[in-house]
């Protein structure tokens, strides 16, 4: 096609240009050209070689194995193949240190921790089913509809229960691939967590929003990850619209398709409704045919219609009840027509559910005990996925043996597979499974108790609880519901750690406050204080402040009465940190003293380097660096001789930061590039894109604009990939003092209205005085005074509620 016949001249042309500056010592240039084509094609073999030998000749050794690494990683992801010999000598080369580095050669400082790409367009939507029958005309409407309309529509699959809302939807899918040349998102809303689905979307797109604290910031991330692209996102059973709208985070190229029983939601969440009815009695005989046969419906034609008739022509009712007759070939369509008239009368069910649920009671009564066994175990996940493990422990049965049930429920269409040795039942089944096990809830009480122990064995191996999150707080909060005291705390004991390592802080304060109901009603103080940190830190994390400082205040007292030195210190550590965000500084100095005077006294030198860590950062704040740059150093020290690298980064950002103030730019690169070392062992991308924000300021301070427009080209990047606004308004912010520089107005114009837009959605008002104030300043020297003033005036009246250092600069600036 022209746009793969385009895409390969853009390739050989950048490959050449790469070349063409490596023959000219340009290896700055050619580094960034490289870098952004393998942006573009992570598995080009060539391109990988261009830039290890580029680091290798600029003495960066090991970020050159590192793109070894990458490109190996790259081809077994896309092709499944290792490197050619020719890349295999080439880093066997660099190994043994044959390739000279050129002498005089100033590049800037690399890490190789680039942000990954997906090798593949995502498709999620489940594999569509052999039997799906009589919805063509409807599926050929639709589709013409979704593909035609413009501005991000929603459309609403709506029916009732059963009528084949779910496979309506995945064969639309399927139909509508390639019109949806960026992907297809899919997502089980009833039982998934919003924060998880946002997650779950932004891997698809080889982006990492695990550390993005709440669903508000997640949404917005991935709102600006779809922006360009043209991609259907559907929401399988909606049932809620709190819970569905911030799914809603396609850019105006996309368009989303939910599922819903219910027309109220659809219209909430201004989707076009599209109503689907129950099959004509043709398609429903159709379907039973698929299944049976012809030879088998034609025998009993009379009989098979009849059956149809009795299940409403419902597809999942007619489903369950042709795979039971599958499993009994001896069995005649007209015994099952007369079993269906029985077993109806027998519930006396309303007319809205009759079809369905006589389909389950038929299927349930013709199940053995150990299918029924099974089948009702299921009622506990309440339609949530779930592994073959937890029905195995559930049922006291090895795995071998639970996965033979799961087969057999799974050909009865009791059960459905999915990806991952993963199973899961329609909504309508689990609610009938979860009947059949009436009042017992000794299951109910095995599921938590399985879950908790699963959370105690994988406290850090995240990538086993990623897919068990929803498994995990519904055992945790069935614990809660069933008085099972002991067993809420565990599950906080066991979850801390993973809820704020991955920034579950939504979850985690869920898990707080039924932990802090169960310390109490077990008048267990030192459980309830705990409990209460642990909520404020979580609050703190999403900047609940309020929040935050009610519930430390609660610990607070409790640590007192217990005389718990080191809670005490940590609990005023926390109180520091709001007041500093709060811009209540003289409380913020007392708190941070205090606490310090504690975590020396307890000998607890990361705890205290943590702490003069914030009181640098305040005093940075006040304008007074010789006063940050003497905690720093304090700090440091005791970082460095404790090797609590994690807390060195910062501390080392913080440095230079302080000389770049004082025009020590020598000083500020040493510390910026021991940073840059430090994130390469840390593996943390994180500090990284913040480490070269950094970079970037020093860089352009220093009228080094190329090195500056990598550095912060990187930290957009990596922010990008991590959906870390907050990082992402500082490095446009940057990039808007860049381009200035070089008096490209438009361009700076450009990124300079999109940081202020961002540092506005995240009310950072500290950064919001910054870029009002420069953004003027930009205005007025290019003769735009009137826009120049409209933000001076923002940013005064913004700077003195928060007693921000600007106010007398700004004073000034409008007394001009």
């Amino acid at each position: 096609s022209q746009r793969e016949h385009l895409r390969q001249a853009v390739q050989r042309l950048t490959l050449r240009l790469v070349q063409r500056y490596i023959q000219e010592g340009e290896y700055s240039a050619a580094i960034s050209y490289a870098q952004r084509l393998l942006a573009r094609e992570p598995w080009l073999e060539e391109g990988h070689q261009q830039l290890m030998l580029l680091y290798a000749r600029t003495g960066q050794r090991g970020a050159a194995l590192a793109q070894y690494e990458s490109c190996c990683q790259a081809l077994e992801n896309e092709y499944g193949v290792s490197p050619s010999d020719e890349t295999n000598e080439l880093y066997d080369r660099i190994l043994a240190g044959e390739i000279a580095v050129e002498s005089g050669v100033e590049t800037p400082a690399t890490v190789v921790l680039a942000a990954p790409r997906p090798t593949a367009t995502p498709f999620q939507a489940p594999a569509p089913l052999l039997h799906f029958v009589g919805r063509e005309d409807e599926l050929a409407q639709l589709r013409a509809a979704i593909a035609q309309a413009t501005d991000a529509p929603i459309f609403a699959v709506v029916g009732m229960g059963g009528v084949g809302k779910s496979t309506f939807a995945t064969h639309l899918a399927h139909a509508l691939k390639d019109e949806f040349p960026d992907g297809v998102l899919w997502a089980h809303v009833a039982t998934s967590d919003p924060l998880d689905v946002l997650s779950q979307w932004a891997r698809a797109f080889g982006y990492d929003f695990s550390g993005l604290a709440d669903v508000e910031n997640r949404a917005a991330a991935l709102r600006g990850v779809l922006a360009e692209k043209r991609v259907l996102l559907v929401l399988d059973d909606v049932r809620s619209v709190a819970r569905t709208r911030p799914l809603l985070a396609g850019g105006p190229r996309c368009a989303t398709l939910l599922t819903t029983r219910d027309l109220d939601v659809a219209t909430a969440l201004n989707a076009r409704p599209h109503r689907l009815g129950e099959l004509t009695p043709e398609a429903s005989l159709r379907l039973l045919t698929r299944i049976l046969g012809e030879e088998r419906v034609a025998a009993e034609q009379e009989a098979a219609q009849t059956l149809c008739a009795l299940l409403q022509y419902l597809p999942l009712a007619v489903e369950i009840t042709a795979q039971r007759l599958v499993s009994r070939p001896r069995r005649r369509l007209a015994d099952m027509a007369d079993r269906l008239r029985h077993v109806e009368e027998r519930l006396d069910l309303s007319i809205s559910d009759r079809a369905v649920r006589t389909s389950f009671q038929v299927s349930w009564e013709s199940l053995d005990a150990n299918l029924r066994r099974i089948f009702a175990l299921l009622g506990v996940f309440d339609g949530r996925s779930f592994a073959a493990d937890a029905v195995a422990h559930l049922a006291g049965l090895d795995r071998y043996t639970a996965e033979d049930r799961l087969f057999a429920l799974t050909a009865l269409s009791l059960v459905s597979e999915e990806a991952g040795d993963r199973y899961r039942q329609h909504p309508l089944l689990a609610d009938f499974a979860a009947e059949q096990l009436g009042e017992n809830k000794i299951p109910f009480v095995d599921m938590a108790l399985y879950y908790q122990q699963f959370a105690e064995q994988n406290r850090t191996n995240y990538a086993a609880l990623r897919p068990e999150w929803e498994n995990l707080m519904a055992g945790m909060e069935t614990a809660h519901r069933l008085r099972q005291w002991p067993l809420v705390l565990d599950y906080a004991e066991s979850l801390t750690q993973a809820w704020f390592t991955r920034a579950r802080y939504s979850q985690a304060r869920r898990g707080y406050e039924w932990a802090i109901h169960a310390a109490e009603t077990l008048a267990d103080e030192r459980a309830r204080a705990e409990s209460l940190l642990n909520l404020a830190r979580a609050c703190l994390e999403q900047n609940d402040y309020p929040e935050a400082q009610r519930m430390l205040g609660g610990s607070f007292r409790i640590f007192e009465k217990l005389e718990d030195k080191v809670k005490i210190a940590q609990t005023q550590y926390y109180l520091g940190r709001i007041a500093i965000e709060q811009a209540e500084y003289e409380a913020a100095e007392r708190l941070l003293m205090a606490s310090l005077q504690l975590r020396e006294q307890l000998q607890d030198p990361v705890a205290a380097a943590a702490t003069l860590y914030q009181e640098a950062f305040l005093a940075y704040r006040r304008n007074e660096f010789e006063q940050a740059k003497m905690l720093c150093t304090r700090a440091l020290s005791l970082q460095e001789q404790a090797g609590d690298d994690t807390g060195t980064v910062p501390t080392l950002r913080l440095l230079a930061d302080v000389a770049v103030e004082q025009k020590d730019y020598p000083a500020a690169e040493t510390y910026l590039n021991h940073s840059l070392s430090l994130c390469n062992q840390l593996q943390d991308r994180g500090e990284l894109a913040a480490t070269y924000y950094s970079l970037a300021v020093v860089a352009r301070v220093q009228e080094k604009l190329d090195f500056a427009q990598q550095y912060a080209s990187n930290a957009l990047e990596l922010s990008q990939w991590m959906g870390n606004r907050q990082f992402q308004a500082m490095a446009l912010y940057e990039q808007f003092w860049i381009f200035a520089k070089r008096n490209d107005t438009e361009a700076a114009t450009k990124v300079g209205l999109k940081s202020l837009e961002l540092f506005r959605e995240l009310q950072d008002s500290f950064n919001l005085v910054y870029v009002l104030c420069h953004l003027g300043e930009f205005y007025w020297a290019n003769g735009q005074a009137e826009q120049a003033a409209n933000l001076w005036s923002q940013a005064l009246d913004l700077a003195n509620r928060i007693s921000h250092p600007l106010v007398e600069r700004l004073q000034r600036n409008l007394d001009k």
